[in-house]
């Protein structure tokens, strides 16, 4: 690959990558903070116990499911910081 067709990649990908991540997101319902704090909790179970995972699970639902959709809103969230 010649030096100006990986610049022009590496252009569309920064420029297009995150847009196409949230538009996936956005159909279910979530923003990248959100999908992150329910992955990180899901990958936290204390104990072997279902009954206990699936309370944990309930709760990585709640925790993100409070975080402001759409990319204005988290970095109107982010401005205030």
């Amino acid at each position: 690959m010649t030096e100006w067709t990986k610049k022009k990649y590496n252009e569309y990908y920064t420029a297009y990558v995150p847009w196409l991540e949230d538009k996936y997101l956005a159909w279910f319902g979530e923003n990248k903070t959100s999908y992150v704090a329910k992955d990180q909790l899901r990958q936290t179970k204390i104990t072997g116990d279902k009954n206990v995972d699936a309370v944990q699970d309930g709760v990585a639902e709640g925790v993100g499911g409070q975080r402001p959709a759409g990319r204005l809103a988290q970095q109107a969230a982010g401005a205030g910081e």
